[in-house]
């Protein structure tokens, strides 16, 4: 009995790790640019989980543009907003130039709420958008 519901607990977590990996894909849309397409509820730990994945394939690919795509994000609370500025952060401390694309009424009230400065940040309608600025930055 023990041995069975360890069993379908290490089910349940692979199935967690499968769900959250196929929740933010990071995507090499081609040499030196990555997409990060966010889909659904952000908590804190998805955030972190995000955060880590995404920093990590920065450094493994050299990218140099990555494109962060919120357009499947309604709402974000105080948290994860504060998780989106650690991102662009620690993408910039890589050499990376980070680009917020999709970005819902909703999530833009939040961000202007908490007095977050995206001065710094290239913020474009659309994913689209995104990739076009991408092609007219690497020249």
């Amino acid at each position: 009995m023990a041995r069975e519901l360890e069993e379908k607990l290490m089910t349940i977590e692979r199935q967690k790790a499968a769900i959250s990996a196929l929740s933010a894909p990071i995507i090499k849309i081609w040499e030196g640019v990555l997409a990060l397409p966010l889909v659904g509820v952000m908590d804190s730990t998805r955030a972190a989980r995000v955060t880590e994945a995404l920093l990590e394939a920065v450094v493994q690919s050299g990218s140099r543009y990555i494109l962060l795509d919120l357009t499947g994000i309604d709402a974000v609370d105080t948290a994860t907003a504060n998780h989106f500025v650690k991102i662009i952060r620690a993408v910039s401390l890589l050499g990376a130039r980070l680009i917020i694309t999709g970005i819902a009424p909703a999530v833009a009230q939040t961000v202007v709420g908490l007095g977050v400065n995206l001065d710094q940040v290239q913020t474009l309608a659309t994913l689209k958008d995104g990739l076009k600025a991408c092609i007219q930055q690497m020249g």
